[in-house]
């Protein structure tokens, strides 16, 4: 029973992102589509689409686990597994909501660009790593693997770690070209996504 719910708890902080972050998936395309006109990047258009996708069958794999049409690989359906899973998920998402309404505020944004007067954020985590977003995200992944575990969902949540860590290079990149501070703050924060470690 403990466990049933801990699996509902964790779908609805993932079902949360939704409704958070792309306002019931209406942003997804626009955010991408401004991306690519800010960047000139193609690759960068269909990643976050494809990205989008990736974060959907997740979500889909988390309600078709819970209301038990398909079922988890049995040697994973042990109670530690998915109670490390579903936490893991749902403190990776509400730190990330912490930091994007807390440190992010008014810069908070679903696309990459350079907003006037931009200003680099260096507070918080951000004195720990350049990325906390993504680090939380890695963490939300990473447990909804291991408290929805069904080959598939690993596969997506496998491509999203993949997709945030090629992302980090990305951004980095895009903003050392367009905010000529950015490289102070690399220099000062050199960890992109895990602290002391990378």
């Amino acid at each position: 029973m403990v466990i049933t719910l801990l699996r509902w708890l964790s779908f609805a902080f993932s079902l949360s992102v939704i409704s958070v972050y792309c306002k019931g998936g209406s942003l997804l395309l626009g955010d991408a589509k401004r991306s690519f006109d800010t960047t000139g990047k193609l690759e960068y258009f269909i990643f976050a689409n494809l990205m989008g996708l990736l974060g959907l069958t997740i979500i889909i794999s988390q309600l078709l686990i819970c209301l038990g049409l398909i079922t988890p690989i049995n040697s994973l359906e042990k109670d530690g597994i998915i109670l490390l899973g579903s936490g893991s998920t749902m403190i990776g998402i509400s730190a990330a909501y912490w930091i994007r309404f807390r440190f992010l505020k008014s810069y908070r944004s679903g696309n990459i660009e350079i907003q006037e007067n931009h200003q680099i954020v260096k507070e918080g985590p951000y004195r720990l790593v350049r990325h906390p977003i993504y680090s939380t995200t890695l963490l939300m992944y990473i447990g909804a693997a291991l408290a929805f575990a069904i080959w598939w969902n690993w596969i997506a949540c496998g491509l999203m770690i993949v997709g945030y860590i090629w992302l980090t290079t990305y951004v980095d990149n895009y903003l050392q070209e367009n905010l000529p501070e950015y490289k102070k703050y690399q220099q000062e924060t050199r960890c992109k996504l895990i602290p002391k470690i990378w």
